[in-house]
């Protein structure tokens, strides 16, 4: 929906300079969708590790959970409200919301 609306603007900016801005604002543009694809599938890593030892702790087992730095960020960066609001019917995502009660907002 961004990219439909900022169309016309985001082709003003390639078009400028002969298109060496337009090179640099493309190439920024494509590092953010890269960013957040890694940020997304980091989160999604994140919630299966959490999936995983929420299930070992219904079946009585003793897990040793570690929070990392790394966790920490993208737990940040990409928080449970925000993934289950944008992923809500993916397997993984009804899972962890059963196990943990969460709801969408």
């Amino acid at each position: 929906m961004v990219l439909y609306v900022l169309d016309r603007y985001l082709y003003g900016l390639v078009d400028l300079s002969e298109g060496k801005i337009g090179e640099v604002v493309l190439t920024v543009l494509m590092v953010f969708v890269l960013l957040s694809a890694v940020v997304t599938l980091a989160a999604f890593a994140r919630i299966h590790k959490r999936v995983v030892i929420l299930k070992a702790e219904v079946r009585g087992e003793a897990v040793t959970a570690s929070n990392t730095g790394w966790d920490r960020l993208i737990g940040r960066l990409a928080p449970d409200p925000v993934m289950i609001d944008s992923f809500p019917r993916t397997s993984l995502i009804v899972e962890f919301t059963e196990l943990t009660g969460a709801r969408c907002a």
